[in-house]
């Protein structure tokens, strides 16, 4: 019989662990008639004083005021807001949302390890990704999704291209689709109801980003949204000089060739380097960079403002409440001209709002993606303080086997071009719509990759206004404060073509490089390029030699 030794480890019960949360007063302005602003001394003097709250962090803004980031539990936090009334904010310190690759309910799925379950019927899938060319290469990295009738499975290539897949509890015959989606290079595929094989490789073919695109990447290339926009018929000076653009997201690889900043500061756990804002693990920030600004180099893409001064504030992985209200901060010392902010949050920050208006005040305009959930419009663009906006997809700018096409939602333009995404979130607060399904940007490693998202809209709308505030001096040259952005704003929409689409889903339109009086001249809104739109056009001869035949008989 084996005894075996007690353990003289001290024991610990498990309990829900402390939540953070954010403290700060609530403005002056906001306040009841009659309440006084509550003086921080005091503040942070009960804060340290209470043995129930761990203070992360004392976050001072350029203002003068001061915002708190505590450890507490929810039930301290009640008795928080009941000592101190209207005057504080308590909040929790939520994470943020990247508005990329819109979640579908199988991606939720497969994201959600409590939903293995255990199953007696288990088979092995092996599939192969290749390129289309001759002769094949194998694709590396690439994410494969098996989507089942009870859920999905996920996994990446290897080396070789190559990923095994087990399915629990499914058939191969009740498979209900194969999603890949590379890291670069190509386009996304999606086949329903896939035919697969157990006992031998299934393998698959992805087309290159280049077919149909000249000879990209070693020429320059304007990407599908940029030429809606009219952003070749930009006048040839403007570029964005003078103007200084902040993204807010995870970083900038500054090693691509297409890129470039002028700085960035790192919110995340590595605070304080000087070169860890250069880092793009999730590649989210690299791609929004890409369509404000990618060079104008003579190969890759072809940015709205290749000049503009760019500042990457690093606040994902992890980014939360507190480090976007730091950012805004960083904007406004910094005194920066637009912000792109392709994230958010379902709940609503009432110290982000305030420190969106502070932002505004300070000259500061701030530019938001409406989010991807199909629903609402989420926080920070809900709010009026910032310029919120939708995504379209434009019909044959995408292979027709590509996940892009997903996208495509029910509301069509009065052209028939153009459609609504379907992910993009909708509502009375949307003020513009820009290009956000099969966006081709920059990605870390030097490549390009074709996303979709209203993340991937929004930078559309921060690069033409970087070109336009360089354009209108009677704008950039105002004193910096919130009528300075209001006019910003205001002329933006002053420049859109509505496209026929619900306002809920619109906006006013989307901008126009002619229509903003920006442009050399020529027909509104950009020609279509060479690639996969040409289908398009090929589609509208036809139709119209159809119509034009009926008539004749």
């Amino acid at each position: 019989m084996v005894t075996r030794k007690k353990s003289n480890q001290p024991q610990h019960e498990i309990t829900a662990r402390q939540e953070r949360f954010l403290i700060g007063r609530r403005a002056a302005q906001t306040l009841p008639q009659g309440v006084e602003p509550l003086d921080l001394s005091l503040l942070e003097k009960a804060l340290g004083a209470d043995g129930d709250i761990e203070l992360l962090e004392r976050v001072d803004q350029p203002q003068g005021d001061v915002m708190f980031v505590v450890s507490t539990s929810p039930e301290h936090v009640g008795l928080l807001r009941q000592r101190f009334g209207e005057q504080v904010i308590v909040e929790e310190d939520l994470e943020l949302e990247m508005f990329e690759q819109p979640m579908e309910s199988w991606m939720d799925l497969a994201r959600d390890p409590g939903l293995v379950v255990s199953s007696g019927d288990e088979s092995d899938v092996k599939i192969s990704v290749q390129s289309s060319a001759t002769p094949p290469e194998p694709v590396e990295g690439a994410t494969v999704y098996l989507i089942g009738s009870l859920f999905p499975i996920k996994g990446v290539t290897d080396k070789k291209g190559e990923v095994t897949l087990t399915l629990f509890g499914d058939s191969l015959d009740s498979l209900k689709g194969l999603y890949i989606k590379p890291r670069d290079r190509y386009w996304s595929l999606w086949i329903d109801n896939p035919s697969l094989i157990a006992t031998q490789t299934n393998s698959v073919k992805l087309r290159d980003l280049s077919e149909g695109q000249g000879n990209f990447p070693d020429s320059e290339f304007y990407p599908w949204g940029h030429l809606a926009m009219a952003a070749d018929k930009v006048k040839s000076e403007l570029r964005g000089d003078g103007v200084k653009v902040a993204i807010i997201d995870s970083g900038l690889s500054v090693a691509h060739s297409d890129l470039d900043a002028s700085s960035g500061f790192d919110f995340t756990g590595d605070q304080g380097s000087d070169t860890s804002w250069r880092e793009d693990v999730v590649s989210h920030g690299t791609h929004v960079a890409g369509t404000v600004s990618a060079l104008h180099d003579e190969k890759g893409i072809r940015g709205f403002a290749p000049e503009a001064a760019l500042v990457a504030l690093k606040i994902f992985p992890g980014g939360r409440f507190s480090d976007l209200i730091k950012s805004l901060d960083k904007c406004i010392s910094e005194q920066v001209d637009v912000v792109n902010l392709s994230l958010g949050s379902r709940k609503k920050s009432e110290l982000l709002q305030q420190k969106l208006q502070q932002a505004k005040e300070s000259g500061v305009a701030c530019i938001a993606a409406a989010g991807n959930s199909g629903n609402e419009v989420q926080y920070p663009a809900a709010f009026a303080e910032v310029l919120a906006i939708a995504a379209i997809g434009k019909f044959g700018a995408f292979p027709e086997d590509s996940y892009h096409k997903r996208q495509i939602g029910e509301h069509t333009s009065t052209d028939g071009q153009y459609f609504a995404a379907r992910f993009t979130c909708f509502g009375d607060e949307i003020d513009l719509c820009a290009p956000g399904v099969g966006v081709l940007s920059t990605v870390p490693d030097g490549g390009y990759a074709a996303w979709d998202g209203t993340s991937m809209a929004c930078p559309h709308v921060v690069g033409i206004a970087a070109i336009l505030l360089q354009a209108r001096k009677n704008i950039s040259d105002m004193p910096r404060d919130s009528n300075r952005v209001e006019a910003l704003f205001s002329a933006l929409k002053s420049g859109c073509v509505s496209l026929g689409l619900p306002k809920t889903h619109q906006g006013v339109g989307m901008p126009s490089a002619v229509k903003l009086g920006i442009a050399e001249g020529g027909s509104e809104g950009g020609e279509v390029g060479d690639g996969f739109s040409a289908w398009d056009r090929l589609d509208k001869i036809l139709t119209e030699a159809l119509l034009i035949t009926r008539k004749n008989l």
